[in-house]
């Protein structure tokens, strides 16, 4: 990338070289037009510098993922064995938090706001399995991914840890497809989710 960045940079000097020296004053504008190109090729580098920590954030952070995430995600999705479950970073490895077991296609709406209710300022990762009847008399069903991260209350340093390593923990649970974040209580609203699952389902 640097490289063509390079080769870019030096046809846009012989060109001014070239055409430039036709004006009185072009040694002056050659100068400023090349200090303005070599800041900005800096600032790009720079923003490549950036994408690459976010990047690699996750792997340099020593994060790990657990087994407990995908077996966690297989059994929502295969046996319907839980409704909902929370995933926490205890000792840098991503783990199983807190689980409920499904109570029946009537209490989905229930049963998010109970797990609204146990999430705390602490960031987690939620595993939600929605399961509805739609307006039109349809079933439909999915599991999805929540970051919580909570704006006002939660630390930085966690904050930074669960962002960057969301995609590690999402990427767990093979067929995943619908994902969302909330940075507060009244972000985790049943109805938004409801409908963009129903939207998605049909």
């Amino acid at each position: 990338m640097f490289a063509i960045r390079a080769v870019l940079f030096l046809s846009f000097v012989i060109n001014v070289l070239v055409n430039g020296y036709q004006e009185d004053n072009a040694n002056g504008e050659l100068k400023v037009l090349l200090k303005r190109l070599q800041e900005r090729l800096e600032d790009e580098e720079r923003g490549y510098e950036l994408q690459d920590l976010e990047k690699r954030w996750g792997s340099m952070s020593g994060i790990e993922v657990g087994p407990d995430v995908s077996a966690t995600f297989d059994d929502m999705k295969l046996t319907n064995k839980y409704k909902w479950a929370t995933f926490k970073i205890e000792n840098r490895v991503v783990v199983l938090d807190k689980t409920s077991a499904p109570r029946g296609i009537e209490g989905d709406e229930a049963q998010f706001n109970e797990m609204k209710n146990t999430l705390t300022s602490q960031p987690r990762y939620v595993l939600f399995d929605f399961h509805f009847i739609t307006s039109t008399g349809r079933e439909a069903r999915k599991v999805v991914f929540i970051l919580w991260i909570d704006d006002m209350r939660s630390r930085i340093s966690d904050r930074m840890t669960y962002a960057s390593t969301k995609d590690f923990t999402k990427n767990a649970c093979r067929g995943l497809s619908l994902e969302f974040s909330a940075n507060s209580k009244s972000d985790l609203n049943y109805e938004t989710y409801r409908a963009k699952v129903d939207s998605v389902s049909r």
